[in-house]
């Protein structure tokens, strides 16, 4: 329980993933009671998205659940792709052939810079209380 203000509380409560439970079960062992080996590599999860594929390390993609209870517009987002890459030039270049739609926090101020000057490319900024000095 929160009794007086904490500013990293945020960045230090833990992200909440909804599972199925009755899946994450059945594959627990006595050595991993919650399916947490299992859950790693394997897409259990609940929500309008589903795992369409993971190449660990390297790109994931997820597509719209057609059976989410809210349903899809025929202007919704069908299909999402992430793409895993530590290489400022892959950045870049992804940015250029206009298949990047949104990048990390952690790129160097020279490909915010290149990507901000493409023309269908703005960087938008937005303070949040992830980072923190002492």
């Amino acid at each position: 329980m929160l009794f007086q203000t904490y500013a990293p509380f945020l960045t230090t409560t833990p992200i909440i993933f909804i599972v199925n439970s009755d899946l994450a079960a059945e594959n627990a062992t006595d050595d991993d009671p919650w399916a947490q080996d299992y859950i790693a590599n394997n897409s259990i999860g609940t929500g309008a998205f589903m795992l369409d594929s993971w190449e660990h390390g390297a790109s994931m993609t997820i597509k719209a659940y057609e059976g989410d209870h809210l349903g899809w517009d025929e202007d919704s987002i069908d299909e999402v792709r992430f793409v895993v890459t530590n290489e400022e030039a892959t950045v870049k270049a992804l940015a250029a052939s206009g298949e990047l739609s949104m990048s990390s926090d952690a790129e160097a101020q020279e490909t915010y810079d290149s990507i901000g000057a493409l023309e269908d490319y703005r960087i938008v900024e937005y303070p949040t209380a992830t980072n923190f000095y002492f």
